[in-house]
């Protein structure tokens, strides 16, 4: 796996507006060079909007920047708002994602805000802390409020993170599987501080949605060539009748040319 870094990370204070960044929507490419009048495909370059969301203090902001900068700190303050971030991933060797990250706070006076930035989001990072049973208990919150300000068809990976505190987290794995398979989503455990699974988990999405985003285009192709065949099949029918139409208005023509002739015959 080979990846450009690329980091930014910007306080919803600071009065930054998602308009003034790139692009966050869904947006394939295509790579190429020219060599010796030869084009040469190199990759495929997706842009992917992200947003991570879960209960105050389950890691958010941490599995980020060990994902993002492979930083890890035993403390952290608590995001006000929203921060934003990006990393290039390549995916398969021939797939670029180049993710928009939206670190959003858990913090229950946010939730107006961050809500905001579901919108046009294509991917959502659902956490929660493996030691705290409350922050489980929240993501039926979050889900909600994911439903109703998202994109329907939004790619979601559950996320259990502190997995190094191995004797606290057991009682919670069960139920964190059961919950995803509930809710069709896939479930993996991480550690932000060990950096165990974190690329991983963001290998997982990026492949979700490529696969998502050549899908669609698929459907969008085969929708366009299907329309363009049943042009042609109207085109022709209505050739056809009109041809049609064309031999019997010949046809009564030369009858009717046969009749004079008769009557011309007959009277001389």
């Amino acid at each position: 796996m080979s990846f450009v870094n690329r980091s930014n990370t910007l306080n919803f204070f600071d009065k930054i507006k998602e308009s003034d960044l790139p692009n966050l929507s869904l947006n394939k490419q295509i790579s190429s060079r020219n060599i010796n009048s030869t084009v040469i495909f190199e990759n495929n370059i997706y842009n992917f909007k992200v947003i991570m969301i879960g209960d105050l203090a389950v890691g958010k902001t941490s599995l980020l920047n060990r994902f993002v900068k492979n930083e890890f700190k035993n403390s952290y303050i608590s995001t006000i708002g929203v921060e934003y971030s990006a990393k290039n991933l390549i995916i398969d060797k021939i797939n670029e994602c180049r993710l928009k990250i939206w670190d959003t706070s858990g913090e229950e006076r946010f939730r107006s805000i961050t809500k905001q930035y579901f919108k046009d989001t294509q991917g959502a990072i659902l956490i929660f802390d493996l030691t705290k049973k409350s922050t489980f208990d929240k993501l039926n919150v979050w889900l909600e409020d994911l439903n109703d300000n998202a994109p329907e068809d939004v790619s979601i990976i559950l996320v259990g993170n502190k997995m190094d505190i191995k004797d606290r987290k057991i009682y919670l794995s069960d139920d964190a599987k059961k919950f995803a398979l509930k809710n069709k989503m896939p479930y993996i455990e991480v550690s932000a501080k060990e950096g165990t699974n974190v690329v991983y988990l963001f290998e997982t999405l990026c492949k979700k949605l490529v696969n998502k985003s050549n899908n669609r285009m698929s459907i969008n192709l085969n929708s366009g060539k299907k329309e363009k065949k049943n042009k042609e099949e109207s085109f022709n029918i209505e050739k056809n009748i009109e041809k049609k139409k064309s031999i019997e208005l010949d046809k009564k023509i030369f009858e009717g040319r046969g009749k004079i002739e008769n009557k011309k015959s007959k009277c001389c």
